[in-house]
């Protein structure tokens, strides 16, 4: 057990508030409904939504076609709104998850501190407890779980939890190169082998054109397997997400780390917390933040219909380094303004009803997949494959219009969602008051 913490600020942090004397005897517990910060509340449910607007083709149509690039769409309308979603959605919305989710390890700390308690053991718990939901999750309900990525990473995470916010910015600027660095390296291998000649690199093209066929042979598979028993769907879904999971951590790993660490950068200095004065800085950023973004996403979506994906080139390798870094500075100019328009009492109404969307957002996610498999799969609704993007889309905006009052109704009478109440209990070891 940890010494008792003096009053003042926490160690080895200037950013850090300043804090009572805490004692160990003083146990952690969940964050009040009064101690909550707003603003994050609004950019999770935010996130949600955005969530949800990118997963929706991947719960009607074969996640193969998505890797080759090549969605299943049924006529011009539905390839624009494809096209807007990739350019306004597509990697933003779990950039913005990323980054609040390290927020939340920081808070998490501060409380820790507070209370004169090590917050590893904790975090590591909860980590844990994450893990089997998002398993459970990815076996039970849908593939494209997330969670289980998030857990892993949060285990990582705990290694920079005493890191100055300079280190941390150092940190996630390596982290974020690294995959970039590993496309250079791949497509240069490829370009000495075609450059040495044929014979060098047709077993590079042979492995690629397998790939491909087995992808292609996997889609015509899922839209029988999706559309049978709950034995097939439950088979199908578990040789998807074992051939999805390392496409994940291959792909993704660094870069939700390196969101995970620019969060807590964030969450260490209290962007947030004390977000009125960090408004003059918001307000110098977010035009330069949403012409860099924008651009670099044009860019990047213009590049994504000119390459093959599984064929390394210069191309490709553009393309693969604009898709680490436009969508997280896209996701910035959307946090910043957010940020800017919650300070108007007209706009901030609107946005507050995102609130408590995201105070449930592991419920209202899981709710995601659960109204949808049961929209799509054959033991429910049986419209997996005849679901046009447009229609789709339609089926989104009406899920999340409905979590919004749901959500709202729960919590007037709830403290948490029921995930998060179950979340909770298991991570503090103790049954969490449910009932307000």
């Amino acid at each position: 057990m940890s010494e008792p913490i003096p009053a003042g600020r926490a160690p080895d942090d200037p950013y850090a508030p300043p804090v009572p004397a805490a004692t160990p005897s003083v146990p952690l517990a969940p964050v009040a409904a009064g101690e909550r910060v707003e603003i994050l509340d609004v950019l999770r449910g935010f996130a949600i939504f955005g969530i949800l607007l990118v997963n929706m083709a991947l719960f009607f149509s074969p996640m193969h076609l998505q890797v080759l690039n090549e969605p299943a769409l049924t006529g011009p309308l539905d390839a624009l709104a494809h096209k807007l979603m990739v350019f306004f959605a597509q990697g933003k919305f779990y950039s913005l998850f990323s980054f609040l989710f390290g927020i939340g390890l920081a808070i998490q700390m501060e409380r820790a501190v507070a209370r004169g308690r090590k917050v590893g053991g904790f975090f590591a718990r909860r980590m844990f407890w994450l893990l089997l939901i998002g398993l459970a999750h990815a076996f039970l309900l849908w593939f494209g779980d997330i969670l289980v990525l998030y857990s892993l990473m949060g285990f990582v995470l705990l290694l920079f939890r005493n890191a100055k916010p300079k280190t941390l910015a150092v940190w996630a600027a390596i982290l974020l190169a690294v995959p970039i660095l590993l496309g250079i390296g791949q497509t240069g291998l490829f370009l000495m082998a075609r450059a040495a000649g044929p014979a060098a690199v047709q077993p590079w093209l042979d492995a690629i054109g397998e790939f491909e066929q087995g992808l292609r042979e996997g889609a015509a598979a899922a839209y029988q397997a999706y559309s049978g028993s709950w034995s097939d769907v439950f088979a199908a879904r578990a040789g998807e997400w074992w051939l999805i999971f390392p496409f994940l951590m291959l792909n993704f790993t660094w870069i939700v780390l390196a969101l995970f660490v620019i969060g807590l950068r964030f969450g260490k200095t209290r962007f947030f917390h004390r977000l009125e004065d960090n408004l003059p800085a918001i307000r110098r950023w977010v035009g330069p933040l949403f012409a860099a973004g924008l651009a670099l996403n044009f860019l990047s979506v213009l590049l994504a219909g000119r390459v093959e994906p599984m064929t390394p080139s210069l191309a490709t390798l553009g393309y693969q380094a604009l898709s680490v870094i436009a969508p997280p500075i896209l996701s910035a100019a959307y946090v910043a303004a957010i940020c800017l328009l919650w300070q108007r009492p007209g706009w901030r109404r609107g946005l507050d009803l995102l609130a408590p969307v995201g105070r449930m957002a592991l419920s209202n996610y899981l709710m995601h997949s659960v109204v949808f498999t049961t929209v799509s799969y054959g033991y429910g609704l049986g419209l997996y494959g005849e679901v046009s993007y447009l229609e789709g889309l339609g089926l989104t905006v009406a899920t999340f219009a409905l979590q919004i009052p749901l959500s709202a109704w729960w919590l007037r009478r709830f403290r948490f969602g029921p995930l998060e109440w179950l979340w909770r209990s298991l991570s503090y070891l103790r049954m969490q008051p449910m009932r307000r």
